[in-house]
This record gives C-alpha cells, structure tokens and sequence, in this order.
C-alpha cells in the first residue's frame, strides 16, 4: 500500500513541474507575441505615416500646379445656386444614413 500511495505522490509531483513547466512557456510564448504585436503596431503605424506625408507632398505639388496654371479650385462663387434636388453635404457618409421611414435604403437629399 506505500508504494502505491508513493506513486501517486510521485505522479502529482510529476504533474505539478510539468504544469509549472507549460506555464513558464505561456508566459514566455505571451511576451513573445506582445513583442511582435508591438512591432507589428509601430510598424503599420510608420507605414501610415510615410502614407501621410506622401498624400501630404502629393496636395502641396497639385496646389502648387493649380497656383502656377492659375486654376486652383475654390469655393463656388456666391452667384452660384443650386438646384431644388441639390444639397450640401458636409459629411458624405449621411449619404448613407437610413432613410426616415425606411431603413437601409440611401437616403435621399
């Protein structure tokens, strides 16, 4: 009956590193991944910005055209009206914003 119970003993101490041991790689595995995620992050976070600034140089040379060919665009000049069905839209995406009464369709300005 003593070994049995030493055997047991021994299989719950086994188990017992083996568990401290799986932990040990979690928590390293974890730091791992949070390293590369953190990488990853900074990464797409220059690649936006490179983005950024090229847009940036892009509209300041487009402007910079416009002003030299004189035909950088403007705001409409106040003789301009518009028509009955024609709206300004300050923000494009309430082009989108559910119709009252129907829900889902485009809404109509």
């Amino acid at each position: 009956m003593a070994s049995l119970a030493q055997e047991i003993e021994n299989m719950r101490r086994r188990m017992t590193e083996t568990a401290t041991d799986d932990m040990s790689h979690i928590v390293r595995l974890a730091a791992d991944v949070e390293k590369q995620d953190t990488a990853l992050l900074d990464e797409v976070r220059s690649i936006i910005e490179a983005s950024h600034n090229r847009r940036v140089a892009l509209v300041q040379e487009l402007e910079k055209l416009g002003r030299m060919i004189g035909r950088i665009p403007g705001p409409p000049p106040q003789s301009v009206r518009l028509m009955p069905h024609e709206t300004v839209i300050d923000d494009p995406l309430q082009l989108f914003a559910p119709a009252s009464g129907n829900k889902g369709a485009i809404a109509r300005r």
